[in-house]
């Protein structure tokens, strides 16, 4: 039997792919299922034609919000947080920073969302020479450079790298590896253990 009328119609008309009606979430959409894929696949092997399937959308959709699947990937590993929103617990916490420092970076990372997204980062960057490239510079950026904005010493550049260091491994260690016990303590276990060592390459002796 041949269908006929409303039937026929729903069966004749192709999914449309493209922006949604309503709220358009479609860049919002790209970035989550890039995330995802990058950090599943690699960048290598997420292709554009795939993130854009995950996302529900026409593939041309990426370029035209992104302009290349480098500027997808680029957009998509931005810090989840405002560095400010770190590094003012330095300003706060005079002569005890490097605790107030890993304290606010674990405040931080408890929230699901945020802690999910630093692992994608993480993971993504281990999967291809261009996302290791596009994450140092992000964190070359937002982290080390902003940092270094909040001290004072004439080295302040380097110190800022010896932080970031610090953080990064600990991230890495406690979320992607989960090495044991750093990923079993406490916040306030990683604080005592780790905040010494932050204070030092904040306003301590480096030599």
């Amino acid at each position: 039997m041949t269908p006929t009328g409303a039937a026929a119609d729903t069966l004749a008309a192709p999914r449309r792919l493209g922006r949604r009606p309503g709220p358009d979430t479609t860049r919002a959409d790209l970035l989550v299922a890039a995330r995802r894929l990058f950090s599943e696949a690699g960048y290598e092997r997420a292709s554009v034609r795939a993130i854009a399937r995950a996302a529900g959308v026409d593939p041309a959709l990426v370029y035209r919000f992104f302009g290349s699947k480098e500027g997808l990937l680029r957009a998509a590993i931005q810090l989840p947080v405002d560095p400010d929103a770190i590094f003012d617990a330095i300003d706060k916490n005079p002569g005890d920073e490097g605790r107030a420092l890993v304290r606010r970076v674990l405040q931080l990372w408890s929230a699901p969302a945020v802690r999910e997204h630093i692992t994608v980062l993480l993971r993504t960057a281990v999967s291809h020479e261009e996302a290791r490239a596009a994450l140092r510079d992000v964190l070359t950026d937002q982290l080390v450079r902003r940092l270094e904005s909040h001290l004072a010493a004439a080295d302040a550049h380097l110190r800022a790298a010896l932080v970031a260091t610090q953080l990064v491994g600990l991230a890495m260690t406690r979320y992607v590896i989960g090495i044991d016990p750093v990923s079993t303590a406490t916040d306030e276990q990683l604080v005592e253990a780790m905040g010494p060592s932050v204070q030092r390459y904040l306003t301590g002796e480096l030599a």
